[in-house]
């Protein structure tokens, strides 16, 4: 899988979004897009929590993944609620924690997988090494090199996590990249989903 071609989709969506935003009154009143119900009561620490946006990021990245979904984030059970541990190509705050109903504010489609391995005893570890890129405030890692540990991506957030307890979620593939500098392995979230460890628990619906 090229990366070349996800270069060219975000950079044919920031055209896009460019010219849309000069049309004067952009065609009328936009309709106001359904959101997604977030309860689901069966949440559980170290699952996998996948969101399709509707930005033009999110479309540049289902233009080069195979993947149904833009952006993945690591579940926390706490005791005032659930919680998403996840990493965004942004200055400010980069890897994050939010809670799951504002993770899944601006989603149009999302779902929960999870990790199944038999191996796994406790996910607590997995846990804490996510909030640890969070104490310690690293930054984005915007060349997408799975070998740099104080910068990631947002699968390679997840990865390093389970990592911690055993589960290497690229040792089922990882995609490639060619683009420059841009020339070494990948984590793609289709990557993640596809590991034979990973399994499907609950896809949101749309609210009433």
């Amino acid at each position: 899988m090229s990366f070349r071609l996800g270069i060219l989709g975000l950079v044919l969506c920031g055209v896009v979004g460019l010219v849309w935003a000069s049309v004067p009154g952009r065609g009328g009143e936009l309709e106001v897009p359904p959101r997604l119900d977030p309860a689901f009561d069966g949440f559980q620490d170290g699952d996998l929590i996948v969101r399709r946006g509707r930005s033009l990021i999110s479309a540049a990245v289902l233009a080069v993944d195979e993947a149904e979904y833009s952006h993945i984030g690591l579940v926390d059970v706490t005791s005032s609620g659930v919680e998403v541990v996840h990493a965004l190509p942004e200055e400010e705050r980069p890897i994050r924690v939010e809670s799951v109903d504002s993770f899944l504010a601006e989603a149009e489609a999302a779902a929960v997988y999870r990790v199944t391995a038999r191996e796994v005893g406790s996910v607590e570890p997995v846990v804490v090494e996510a909030h640890r890129h969070v104490d310690a405030g690293f930054g984005f890692d915007d060349r997408f090199e799975l070998e740099t540990a104080e910068a990631v991506y947002c699968t390679e957030l997840v990865w390093r996590a389970w990592r911690r307890v055993g589960v290497d979620l690229t040792d089922a593939g990882t995609s490639r990249l060619d683009f420059l500098f841009l020339d070494g392995p990948i984590l793609m979230i289709s990557d993640v989903l596809e590991h034979p460890s990973v399994a499907a628990v609950h896809r949101f619906a749309q609210e009433n």
